[in-house]
C-alpha cells in the first residue's frame, strides 16, 4: 500500500526515509534467513525428502501455476477447476516451455507495476498484492504444489488493478460509454456456457 497508494517520492526526505526501512528489512531479512538455515537447514532440506518434488521443482512450477491463479480468477470457468490437482512438474527452465513463459510474463508485470505504480497506483497494488501473498505459500516451504484457496487472499486487489486498468483503457477510447457497454456485453457473453 505505501508504494502504491500512500507514497508521496516526491519529498526527498520521504524518499530517503523509505529506502532506508526497505534496505534494512531486506538485510534483516536476509541476516534471519541465513541465520535460520545456518542452525535448521538440516531439519529445512529434510522436510523435502516427503515431496515428490525438489525445490528447484517447486519453485519452477510455481511460476506456471501462478498465472493459472490469475486465468482462473479472470475467466472463471467450473469446467477448469482442479478439485484433484495432480500438476505436471517443471523440470527445468525449458521443460514445458510455458515455464519459462510465465517466468517472463511475471517479470514483465512486476516491471510494469512498478513502472506504472504512480501512474497507475490501483494497478500496481494489485499486481504487487497478488505475488506478494503468494509469497508464503508459493516459494520455498515445502507445501503442496496447487489449492484454490491460496487465491483468497492474494485475489483481493487484483480485481481492483484490473478495473483500474480497465478504467483507464475506457476514458482513452473515443466513444467510452458505448465502448464500455460493448465490453461489458461482450464479457458476459464470453461466460455464458
Amino acid at each position: 500500500l505505501e508504494l502504491t497508494l500512500f507514497s508521496r517520492w516526491e519529498d526527498p526526505v520521504y524518499r530517503r526515509r523509505w529506502r532506508f526501512a526497505a534496505w534494512t528489512t531486506f538485510l534483516l531479512g536476509s541476516l534471519f534467513a541465513g541465520y535460520f538455515l545456518w542452525r535448521y537447514g538440516e531439519v529445512f532440506y529434510a522436510l523435502w525428502d516427503y515431496r515428490r518434488f525438489s525445490l528447484a521443482e517447486r519453485l519452477l512450477t510455481q511460476a506456471r501455476l501462478q498465472l493459472w491463479y490469475v486465468f482462473m480468477l479472470l475467466v472463471p470457468d467450473p469446467r477448469v477447476l482442479m478439485l484433484d490437482a495432480e500438476v505436471a512438474l517443471s523440470r527445468g527452465l525449458f521443460d514445458p516451455p510455458t515455464t519459462f513463459a510465465s517466468v517472463l510474463a511475471i517479470a514483465a508485470s512486476l516491471v510494469l507495476a512498478f513502472r506504472l505504480r504512480h501512474r497507475k497506483p490501483a494497478f500496481a497494488l494489485g499486481v504487487f498484492w497478488f505475488f506478494g501473498a503468494q509469497l508464503a505459500e508459493s516459494t520455498i516451504l515445502p507445501l503442496e504444489l496447487y489449492f484454490e484457496h491460496r487465491m483468497y487472499v492474494p485475489s483481493l486487489f487484483l480485481y481492483l488493478g484490473v478495473a483500474s486498468l480497465a478504467w483507464s483503457l475506457l476514458q482513452r477510447a473515443p466513444h467510452p460509454r458505448k465502448m464500455g457497454v460493448s465490453l461489458l456485453v461482450a464479457a458476459c457473453m464470453c461466460l455464458q456456457y
